[in-house]
């Protein structure tokens, strides 16, 4: 499927607020694994408000990806039929998911796409891109996510109604979107010109909100944000591979560690702050997580 459709670009000049703010230690919660069947590493990436998850997870002995839906216990594969691997990456309450497909088309290499009731319902793909990824949904239908442009450079898009506006955190090397909701508030990610990572709150009306967790000045990536504008990530120190995953709520970080793994990252939650990501095992594999506070 084509979309014809208008682009726009928005560079975000808005008001900006820097936040070292409070942390809460991990919270009294419950922990869920979530592991595709037959699978080798699973990730979970997105969350609606009836508790269904989307994510990918990858055959074992193979390099193939492909997306899943969990709902009511029961697993169901996302695949695009002919491409190499799927990613299922969120999801709204009507059902409506978002992804993105690795294709074996070497000049696109991802493209994005909305899925439903067992079939793909629209390409996306920003005009003139190299390379799109959808990550986020909201209720609405529109989709934020990222695309490459001809000179390799990330920005961040939003797609609503057949149309793409870019967004770009000002003075930002890269800028990646990652979640979107009920009010058009945008979560996400910005490395700056030293090559640091941050985490984004941009409200509708243009006001930023920079979020690095402890203050830490890098590191930081925000992925899912709720109808409450609380969201979910995770911090990276620069000397470690090793995350610590955070829910980001009204200033204050709680932190986020599932037992006994090496590092946690959450990706998405949803209004009953629910939060699902992936975990990595002393074994170095990912599997997908669900935390219910």
């Amino acid at each position: 499927m084509k979309l014809v459709s208008k682009s726009h670009r928005y560079l975000f000049t808005a008001t900006l607020v820097l936040l070292g703010l409070g942390v809460l230690p991990a919270a009294a919660a419950t922990y869920q694994e979530i592991s595709a069947p037959n699978s080798d590493q699973t990730w979970a990436s997105g969350i609606n408000n009836l508790g269904q998850v989307v994510g990918y997870y990858e055959i074992p002995g193979t390099n193939v990806i492909e997306g899943f839906l969990l709902s009511g216990g029961v697993y169901s594969n996302i695949i695009f039929s002919g491409e190499p691997n799927t990613f299922a990456t969120a999801i709204n309450d009507s059902g409506l998911i978002a992804g993105f497909v690795q294709t074996q088309n070497i000049g696109t290499p991802y493209f994005g796409f909305t899925y439903q009731n067992g079939g793909f319902k629209s390409m996306i793909k920003f005009p003139a891109a190299k390379s799109t990824q959808a990550f986020g949904i909201n209720n609405a239908g529109q989709v934020v996510g990222t695309y490459v442009d001809q000179k390799n450079v990330s920005h961040g898009f939003l797609f609503s109604a057949g149309s793409y506006k870019s967004i770009d955190i000002a003075n930002a090397k890269s800028t990646m979107a990652a979640g979107i909701n009920k009010t058009g508030d945008i979560s996400g990610t910005y490395v700056d010109q030293s090559n640091q990572e941050h985490g984004f709150l941009l409200h509708k009306n243009g006001t930023l909100t920079v979020i690095n967790y402890r203050g830490a000045p890098n590191g930081t990536v925000v992925g899912g944000i709720n109808d409450h504008d609380q969201l979910a990530g995770y911090f990276t120190p620069p000397t470690t591979n090793q995350s610590t995953g955070f829910e980001y709520s009204a200033g204050t970080f709680t932190t986020i560690l599932y037992p006994g793994a090496v590092s946690t990252q959450p990706f998405g939650i949803n209004n009953t702050q629910i939060v699902v990501g992936a975990w990595v095992t002393p074994q170095g594999n990912f599997e997908g997580f669900m935390e219910t506070p």
